[in-house]
């Protein structure tokens, strides 16, 4: 035989049913809103040109089902560590070597690196 359980006990049961599908809920609901709002973000800023120095490479590889893998490239710049969304040349990119960048800093103030690229060969070091 069961023991019924007592009024303190449900009303437990409901507070923590309620905070666990109030959290899922906000989970599902503000993705997209965090997602359309980076997005804005990043666009709301001028693309500009700069030099950075590449820290990581991955170049391009296949997962387990033949799938290609895009390259990424990490980059430091104005001494943040920042990934990047395009790679052109990775064949000729080294890890401490500069790199050429194209970049845009959001209203927020967050940079977002679009592009990552060896320096033209005749161009001297830039210093940083």
């Amino acid at each position: 035989m069961k023991k019924p359980i007592s009024t303190a006990q449900k009303w437990t049961r409901i507070i923590i049913m309620t905070i666990g599908i109030v959290t899922a809920l906000g989970f599902i609901l503000l993705e997209p809103l965090v997602k359309t709002m980076m997005k804005r973000d990043r666009l709301s800023g001028q693309r500009q040109e700069s030099v950075a120095v590449v820290e990581n490479l991955v170049k391009e590889r296949f997962d387990e089902w033949g799938r290609r893998l895009a390259p990424q490239v990490l980059v430091r710049f104005h001494g943040a560590l920042i990934p990047s969304d395009g790679v052109f040349g990775i064949d000729r990119l080294e890890v401490g070597q500069q790199a050429q960048i194209g970049y845009r800093v959001g209203k927020s103030g967050k940079i977002y690196i679009d592009s990552v690229q060896p320096l033209p060969v005749n161009s001297p070091p830039v210093p940083q």
